[in-house]
This record gives structure tokens, C-alpha cells and sequence, in this order.
């Protein structure tokens, strides 16, 4: 009889053992399910703001080019004016009060000299 309790023991704690073996295996496959799950979209999230990141240098690099655009046309006006070259024909009219007179000299000091506005 002893013999048979104690197998009867043996067989339980066996069963046991493999319950809790199975119970442990599907708990690791979940949890690594769930870690490649988040791992796709991390690296879905990465991907997207890659896309975003070029994107976006790509637009400052418009906008730079456009800029520099800008500058050199409003140093060529500049220039113009200050020369008085004539403007190139486009269409818009330029009154000459609007062209500034010639340009005093200004002192070494880097101040502009001062202006007195004419204001009646």
C-alpha cells in the first residue's frame, strides 16, 4: 500500500510539475507575443518620424533657397536704388520721391547720422 501512496504522490507532483511547465510556456509565448507586437510599432513609429524628420529638411532646404532668393534680390534693389540704376520693367511704377536722395556720408563712428523727419 505504501508503495502505491507514493507513487500516487509521484504521479501528482509530476503533473504538477508539468501544469506549471505548461502554465510557464504560455505565459513566456504571450509576453514575447506582446514584446513583438510593441516592437513592430516602435519601429513603425520610427519609420513614420524618419519620413517626417526628411521631410522636413527637405522643406528647410526650400525654404533656405528661397530665402537666399530674397536677400540677393533685395541687395540688388538696394543697390539699384542707392546707384540709381534704373529698375527693371515690371509693370509696377516707382514714384521718385520714393527713391531716397544721395546717401550723406556717415562717420566712422558706425552711427547713421541723425535725420530730422519733416513732419507737416
Amino acid at each position: 500500500m505504501m508503495e502505491n501512496a507514493t507513487m500516487s504522490m509521484l504521479m501528482g507532483a509530476l503533473g504538477g510539475l508539468l501544469l506549471g511547465l505548461v502554465g510557464a510556456g504560455l505565459w513566456a509565448w504571450q509576453s514575447q507575443k506582446a514584446l513583438t507586437q510593441r516592437l513592430a510599432q516602435v519601429d513603425a513609429a520610427r519609420q513614420q518620424l524618419t519620413q517626417q524628420n526628411t521631410a522636413a529638411r527637405r522643406q528647410i532646404e526650400q525654404l533656405q533657397k528661397e530665402l537666399s532668393g530674397m536677400r540677393l534680390a533685395d541687395e540688388r534693389a538696394h543697390h539699384r536704388v542707392v546707384h540709381h540704376e534704373p529698375l527693371p520693367d515690371t509693370g509696377d511704377s516707382v514714384t521718385p520721391e520714393l527713391l531716397p536722395e544721395d546717401e550723406p556720408e556717415r562717420p566712422n563712428d558706425g552711427f547713421a547720422p541723425t535725420q530730422l523727419l519733416n513732419r507737416g
